[in-house]
C-alpha cells in the first residue's frame, strides 16, 4: 500500500522536485523496497536515454534564420486555404441561388401556360357560361362547393356590369 502512494510520486522525485522531508522518507523507502527500487531504477534509465538522445540531435546554426521563413510560408498557406475555403462558399451559395430562381422561373411559367391553356379551352366551349345575373347572390350560390373560399362580390344591380360564372369540369 506504501509503494502505491509513492509510485504516483515517482516522476516528481526523479525530476528533483520533492520536498526535502518528503525526500529523506522516500530514498529510505526505495533502499528498502526492492520491487520499488527496480521500478524507479527503469523510469531513471529510461529519462538519462531520452536526455541522451535530446544531445544526439542537436539543432543546426541555420535554424534561428529558417523559422522566420517556414513560419511566414505557413502563414501565407493558412491565408490561401481560408481564401479558397471563402470561394468555394461563395460558388455554393451562388450555384444555390441561381438553381432556386431557375427553378421557380420554370414553375411560374408552367402556370402561365395553364393559365392560358384554361383560357383558350374556355373560349373554344361550346357554352362558356353558365350563370349570367346581375344578382349577386344568385352567382354567390353557384360557387358555393365548387370553390373552397368564399367570393367577396361586388354589388352590380342598376348598373351597366353583369356577373358571369362558368363551370369547370374537372372530372
Amino acid at each position: 500500500m506504501v509503494c502505491e502512494s509513492w509510485k504516483a510520486r515517482l516522476d516528481t522525485y526523479l525530476d528533483g522536485e520533492l520536498p526535502q522531508e518528503e525526500l529523506r522518507t522516500f530514498d529510505s523507502h526505495v533502499r528498502n523496497c526492492s520491487s520499488y527500487s527496480a521500478d524507479a531504477l527503469s523510469c531513471l534509465q529510461f529519462k538519462r536515454a531520452i536526455h541522451l538522445a535530446g544531445k544526439r540531435f542537436a539543432p543546426s546554426a541555420e535554424l534561428p534564420n529558417r523559422l522566420p521563413r517556414v513560419a511566414s510560408q505557413h502563414r501565407r498557406n493558412f491565408r490561401l486555404g481560408w481564401m479558397l475555403v471563402a470561394a468555394a462558399v461563395i460558388v455554393l451559395v451562388v450555384g444555390t441561388l441561381t438553381s432556386t430562381y431557375l427553378g421557380n422561373r420554370s414553375g411560374r411559367d408552367q402556370v402561365f401556360s395553364e393559365i392560358a391553356d384554361l383560357h383558350v379551352e374556355t373560349l373554344a366551349s361550346s357554352s362558356p357560361v353558365d350563370v349570367i345575373s346581375t344578382d349577386r347572390h344568385t352567382v354567390r350560390s353557384w360557387f358555393q362547393g365548387q370553390i373552397p373560399f368564399a367570393l367577396n362580390l361586388p354589388e352590380l344591380q342598376n348598373t351597366e356590369f353583369s356577373l358571369l360564372a362558368r363551370r369547370d369540369d374537372l372530372s
